[in-house]
């Protein structure tokens, strides 16, 4: 089972090293100029190590000389492109260990020395891009390394000059060969292991830090994204509020304006005088008194929306809650108020719907209701500005499974302009905000001539609590 078990973490690990696809990025100009300076240093200690062992006798037939002090300096002066060239550092610095041995070896026994070669190995496992070939290097390396340290202990007089009186005396258990032997594969086992090890953590680590960084990145992306989806759907939802109410008021502003405009311009034909009989001054009077209401109705939505523009640079939420939003309740004034445009609306509710209606108004939050009268009062407002039809029919339904509070609205008018003079202009974008509020509640809405005609209608449902879309 050990062994089975090892052989997918073996892999796992292999797949993280080689199989990312990840490559370090390569060192920074300053991490060069340390690396340099780090080779100078370590250069400097190692000649100032030779000076050392000279001094106390180290050098024993004849002082050290040029190919001394130069096989000292050589190891850590290859550090200087360590981590711009880590291979190659390996590499070299692996040749140079084996054949400066025979140069000068009491240089090659040096802190400094071993040291150096230690930081080539973990540079070449910590910074190496290209993963396949530092395995392929290290191992070349170590079956290298471990085949010359056996060949010279195998063919060389060393050991017998090292050991000396220890091989024939062979005071403990295991014979001195034996014991120097696994001593030295201990050491040099730990040494090349460590090395190669503690490169790997630390090339690990980074590939860590570097998809961390990323994730960061990108959860900042999608942030950004969404924080300009929301000022987006934001500017979308103050489009539609200035479409549906304050375009509603003015509609019925002009329409009014219209309304007197006639009843003048007929006074004004009969006598060539402006005379007005009691039955035309009051169609005037009521209109006027309309148009001021109606006014003073859509300056204070226009306010209410200027108010949540201010609002936007504040941590307060800028869709928040005004006080003056529209509830369902407000759908009875809203029929009312088409009187004035010169439509009457039948509101007929579904049997048993009167009963519902109070659970329906605190089931939908807030913002439901707006929407829901918004479309309501952009439906109605549609038959006013672009049908010949003086009455409609508005039902409201409770629809189960799913929970939809919908409503329709009809008219058996054509879509003409009665007075061209009134009409006014277009784009189409009533019904398009229509479905998009629908959309942002996941409801529907749908629009339409009647078939059969004549006639428009609109219908449109938002969802209750325990639904989480409409039906269409």
């Amino acid at each position: 089972m050990g062994a089975r078990g090892a052989l997918p973490r073996l892999r796992a690990l292999w797949e993280e090293e080689a199989g990312s696809g990840w490559k370090r990025p390569l060192p920074t100009a300053r991490q060069q100029r340390i690396d340099l300076l780090i080779a100078a240093v370590l250069a400097a200690a190692a000649l100032l190590t030779v000076v050392l062992m000279h001094s106390l006798g180290s050098y024993d037939d004849e002082p050290p000389g040029f190919l001394d002090y130069a096989a000292a300096a050589a190891m850590p002066a290859c550090l200087a492109v360590r981590r711009r060239r880590p291979l190659v550092t390996l590499a070299v610095t692996s040749l140079a260990f084996a054949l400066l041995t025979y140069v000068s070896p009491e240089a090659t026994v040096t802190v400094v020395y071993q040291g150096s070669y230690f930081a080539a190995i973990y540079t070449a496992a910590a910074w190496s891009r290209n993963r396949t070939a530092l395995v392929v290097l290290s191992a070349l390396v170590v079956v290298g390394m471990f085949g010359w340290i056996f060949l010279t202990w195998v063919f060389t007089e060393n050991l017998s000059q090292l050991l000396g009186p220890v091989l024939e005396s062979n005071p403990g258990p295991l014979s001195a060969a034996s014991a120097y032997f696994l001593y030295s594969l201990g050491l040099n086992l730990a040494y090349f292991g460590g090395a190669l090890a503690f490169g790997a953590v630390t090339w690990r680590s980074t590939l860590r830090r570097h998809r961390l960084l990323e994730q960061k990145r990108t959860i900042e992306d999608q942030s950004r994204r969404l924080a300009r989806q929301a000022v987006v759907e934001e500017r979308l939802r103050l489009a539609r509020d200035l479409h549906d109410s304050v375009g509603h008021h003015f509609t019925g502003v002009g329409l009014l304006a219209g309304g007197v405009r006639r009843v003048i311009a007929a006074a004004e034909a009969s006598g060539g005088r402006l005379e007005l009989d009691e039955a035309r001054a009051g169609r005037v009077r009521d209109s006027l008194a309309d148009v001021e209401g109606s006014t003073r109705e859509g300056i204070a939505a226009l306010q209410s929306l200027l108010g949540v523009l201010r609002r936007a640079g504040d941590d307060e939420d800028p869709a928040a809650e005004t006080g003056l939003e529209p509830r369902l309740a407000d759908l009875d004034d809203l029929i009312a108020g088409m009187e004035r445009l010169g439509v009457t609306v039948e509101r007929v509710d579904a049997a048993g719907f009167g009963e519902e209606w109070e659970r329906t108004c605190s089931e939908m939050p807030p913002p439901a209701q707006a929407a829901f009268y918004r479309m309501a009062q952009e439906a109605l407002t549609n038959v006013a500005k672009h049908s010949s039809a003086t009455a409609c029919r508005l039902a409201v339904r409770h629809l189960e499974d799913p929970r939809v509070l919908e409503a329709e609205i009809t008219d058996s008018g054509r879509a003409t302009a009665v007075h061209p003079a009134d009409a006014v202009h277009s784009t189409g974008t009533g019904l398009t905000g229509l479905r998009e509020r629908a959309a942002a509640f996941g409801g529907y809405a749908l629009a339409g001539p009647r078939v059969p005609g004549p006639g428009w209608t609109t219908r449109f449902g938002l969802p209750l609590a325990g639904s989480s879309k409409g039906s269409s």
